[in-house]
Order: structure tokens, then C-alpha cells, then sequence
């Protein structure tokens, strides 16, 4: 991350940064206008003792990224990752200032999104059976918490819960998805189901030994 300074084209420091983070903040030949590149240009006017606190603020995001990203992944939704922030008091209080709004500007992942990391953890087709289908599970019942008529976001829950083995309600949500399916899907919807059943019977008689 270099820092130029326009009265003497000297660097003031050079540090590397993450891809994601500001890359460069410098200074115009000109003097006038400092530069930022973070995968866009942003050009504005301004003046080195308006430099020093950008930087410092990219520095601490690129700080706080990975913990943000660590509670989102735990936790899914937005509140309660910020919960978890204002609970943690080993953190420093600018740290956890930067993390808090970090993660506000992250803010809940769509429905459509956590639908789609639960079904790739979850379709019963998916070539590696080794997956976090604890996760698959969370993320579905978030999804369907978002949009409680998707149908698709049905179906993805009642197989995350038939790999959890909550058998009964993987049946009954695979009912809702069904229920809530348009007529040109319902047979899909209905194959489904069946095989959700054969898969459950076949379970439980594994289980039985």
C-alpha cells in the first residue's frame, strides 16, 4: 500500500495488501487530487493529512476481513454476527468499531444465495457425500426464513433435513414444496417426494441393522 507525498515525491511507506483492500493511495503529479485504486480508480480532491486516515482505515478492514468473514460464516445472518462482535470483549474497541461496520456493509446474504450454498452442500446428487450438511441445514432454514414460499428453497430444507436425519420433517417439507410448486412443476415436485420416501425407508432399514 504505498503513500506518496506530493511536496517531496517521496514514498512515506510501502506495505503490502490484500487483493481486496486498497492497493495504492496516491498522490497526482500535480499535487491536487489523490488517487485510489481498489480495483476501480476513485479520484477525488483532497490533501495528505486526508490520506492518512484512508489508509489507516483500509488497513483495518483488511484487518477485520477474515474475522468478519469467520462470524458469517458461524453465524449467517447480519444480527447475529453483530451480536457476537459487541459480545466479544477481547476485541479493541476500534476493531471492533471497523468489524461492526464491515459487517453492515456485507449485510444478509439473499435468499437465493443461501438457498444455492445450502443446495450444494445438501443435493442428494452432489458427487462428494462428504459436505457440512450441518451447515447445508442452517443455511436452508435461513433461506426459507426469508422466503417462506419458495418452493425450491422447500425442497432444498427437506433434503438438508433428510441428511440431518430429521426424517419426519424432511417428509413434511418436502410436502410444503410440493404444495407450493406451479402445476407445469407439481410431478417433478411429486417425484421427489417419492424418492425422498424410498431414501427414508431405505435409512431407517440400514439403521435397523
Amino acid at each position: 500500500l504505498p503513500l506518496l507525498q506530493r511536496s517531496s515525491g517521496r514514498w512515506l511507506l510501502a506495505r503490502k495488501s490484500s487483493k481486496s483492500a486498497v492497493s495504492s493511495i496516491s498522490w497526482s503529479p500535480d499535487g491536487r487530487r489523490l488517487a485510489a485504486f481498489t480495483g476501480a480508480l476513485h479520484i477525488w480532491e483532497s490533501r495528505l493529512e486526508d490520506a492518512r486516515p484512508l489508509w489507516h482505515a483500509a488497513e483495518q478492514r483488511r484487518r477485520v476481513r477474515p474475522l468478519v468473514s469467520a462470524l458469517f460464516e458461524d453465524h449467517i445472518l447480519l444480527d447475529p454476527v453483530l451480536a457476537a462482535l459487541e459480545a466479544d470483549r477481547s476485541l479493541p474497541d476500534d476493531k471492533r468499531v471497523s468489524a461492526m461496520r464491515l459487517a453492515r456493509v456485507r449485510g444478509n446474504p439473499t435468499a437465493d444465495n443461501l438457498n444455492s450454498r445450502a443446495w450444494s452442500l445438501v443435493d442428494p446428487d452432489r458427487p462428494d457425500q462428504e459436505t457440512d450438511v450441518e451447515l447445508g441445514l442452517r443455511l436452508a432454514r435461513a433461506s426459507v426464513q426469508f422466503d417462506p414460499n419458495d418452493f425450491n428453497a422447500h425442497d432444498t430444507l427437506a433434503w438438508a433435513l433428510f441428511f440431518n436425519g430429521e426424517y419426519e420433517e424432511a417428509v413434511a417439507e418436502s410436502e410444503r414444496a410440493l404444495g407450493l410448486a406451479p402445476e407445469s412443476e407439481k410431478e417433478k415436485f411429486q417425484g421427489i417426494l417419492d424418492r425422498l420416501r424410498g431414501m427414508i425407508e431405505e435409512a431407517r432399514a440400514e439403521e435397523d441393522g
